[in-house]
């Protein structure tokens, strides 16, 4: 008398996009292009527009309630992101040449084909 399990993903399903081919097709498009620091920034604008709406928030209420170091505080966290993110973009170009001879190009076109 064994009842099926309800809550078992079936077999057949598969992730149609899995996190990993999402970073192989990232990767071809920096052997295409590049790596730059343009293309770091669009690929993590989402995150930006994110963290920019977060600290303007926290800025609107500490103006609201006056309350300036709050304000200064916000400002700081958002500069240092920034700069914190600056450096390792910078960092990531100066790498990617030595990356780009090390990856295995094969490997990462058949896991952005869904084949790894």
């Amino acid at each position: 008398m064994s009842e099926p399990n309800h809550y078992q993903v079936p077999e057949t399903a598969t992730a149609a996009f899995t996190p990993e081919q999402q970073l192989a097709k990232m990767l071809l498009q920096a052997r295409e292009n590049g790596y730059t620091l343009g293309l770091f920034y669009r690929w993590s604008l989402r995150g930006y527009l994110v963290l920019f709406i977060a600290i303007s928030i926290g800025i609107a209420w500490f103006s609201w309630v006056n309350m300036a170091p709050g304000i200064y505080a916000m400002t700081g966290l958002l500069v240092g992101a920034l700069l914190r993110d600056y450096g390792v973009a910078k960092k990531q170009v100066r790498l990617w040449p030595v990356q780009a001879r090390l990856l295995d190009w094969e490997k990462v076109q058949a896991m952005a084909n869904g084949e790894a």
